[in-house]
């Protein structure tokens, strides 16, 4: 089943890139977003900083099954705003489902995982890119594609 889900990964990731007349390098696409817009698009949601400080509050993952959780249902301790977002290199980190990247590249990795897991029928292998650098390659396609770099 492993062999089917990167398989079906690659096939989507190759089709697109094929599509495309050039594929922009990591660097290129990372230097042209600026993370504090990026992460304002991705995350409407997103509370003011409070300070100036490199890692803030980044409101509910979106990522964590726990935040599709009702306010009833947290903690009174707890502020259910789990995430934290690096704005000066968008480094993310989930303090409950302990999903982290280091970059928006990561990011959209994470968010294509989970689009694609949503769309796809209940009992149907999942689909993923098997090798870490298409993932950030295709990650990088999308934003240059989104944000115009």
């Amino acid at each position: 089943m492993s062999k089917q889900r990167d398989e079906t990964w690659n096939r989507l990731a190759e089709q697109h890139i094929a599509n495309c007349v050039f594929v922009p390098e990591e660097a290129t696409v990372l230097a042209a977003i600026d993370p504090r817009e990026f992460y304002k698009v991705e995350l409407p949601d997103l509370p003011p900083p409070a300070s100036r400080r490199r890692w803030v509050d980044g409101g509910p993952c979106p990522f964590c099954e726990e935040s599709e959780t009702t306010e009833a249902s947290i903690p009174d301790e707890c502020t259910g705003h789990n995430l934290r977002l690096d704005l000066k290199t968008g480094a993310f980190c989930c303090f409950d489902c302990f999903t982290k990247g280091k970059d928006i590249l990561d990011f959209v990795v994470y968010r294509e995982r989970e689009l694609l897991r949503a769309q796809r029928s209940p009992g149907a292998p999942h689909a993923r890119i098997a090798n870490k650098d298409d993932q950030r390659k295709y990650a990088s396609l999308l934003l240059a594609e989104t944000w115009e770099v």
